[in-house]
């Protein structure tokens, strides 16, 4: 697969509490915000709306890769998305 660019990733952090912090990198842009996520259906979901909002993408037809991890019993999700 040597033909793919990795053209976004980030970091969703503390997800499910208080002050979650959502992060993204793109081209040269760094995007980090603070906001309540409840959950990992918000999680997504934000994710998903940001990726079309900020024209990383055109539609969520393209391949992606969504990892998920568990560190100190909270799951934060560490994502790139490859064209």
């Amino acid at each position: 697969m040597s033909n793919e660019e990795v053209i976004t990733k980030g970091l969703i952090e503390r997800i499910g509490l208080n002050d979650s912090v959502f992060n993204i990198t793109f081209g040269s842009q760094k995007i980090k915000e603070i906001l309540d996520i409840p959950n990992h259906k918000a999680a997504v979901k934000l994710l998903l709306d940001k990726l079309t909002a900020l024209q990383i993408i055109d539609t969520l037809n393209e391949h992606w890769l969504l990892c998920c991890t568990d560190v100190w019993s909270r799951c934060d999700y560490f994502y790139s998305w490859h064209r």
